[in-house]
């Protein structure tokens, strides 16, 4: 009797997820951090000098952000105008068209950057295929959501989808 309670003592200790303590958590999020964003990130700054002047036909890294920084800013600006139109106005109309024309031209800009130097890019691609497969295992969020009974963000999102759905 007492043998059976023994094995059962064990196998229900053994059946229980180990909660994360934090120290843990802090080690895998910084080994998760340094290997989903930091080493591809430093990886582009060193590989494509990205903030080294550029030649004069050259854009520059921080041209790069330069663009991003004006078409989320003009984004924001045609937002913000589109508030005070009347809803199927001509103007309205363009300025929804145009703002979605600038994420495209935002491509077409980073395209034109990267097309002499499309083996690099391969080369970073592969980089980034690495460490992320690396860091998938390691993140330590979905297992601290799960823990401290949050919501992940994927499951915010499938929520989200689902009442979009249903209307």
């Amino acid at each position: 009797m007492e043998e059976e309670e023994k094995k059962e003592t064990e196998e229900a200790s053994e059946t229980e997820a180990k909660t994360m303590s934090k120290k843990e958590f802090w080690i895998r999020f910084g080994i998760w951090f340094a290997l989903a964003v930091l080493a591809p990130l430093g990886y582009i700054f060193f590989s494509y000098d990205i903030f080294v002047a550029a030649g004069s036909k050259k854009l520059s890294g921080w041209g790069i952000i330069a663009i991003c920084f004006a078409c989320v800013m003009l984004m924001s600006i045609i937002h913000s105008a589109k508030k005070g139109m009347p809803n199927g106005s001509m103007p309205k109309q363009c300025l929804d068209g145009y703002t979605l024309l600038l994420p495209i031209l935002f491509i077409i800009l980073l395209i034109e950057i990267t097309k002499d130097k499309i083996q690099s890019f391969e080369e970073f691609l592969i980089f980034m295929v690495i460490c992320e497969a690396v860091a998938v295992p390691i993140n330590p969020m979905p297992k601290w959501a799960a823990e401290n009974n949050m919501k992940t963000i994927s499951s915010v999102v499938g929520e989200t989808v689902k009442k979009l759905f249903k209307k």
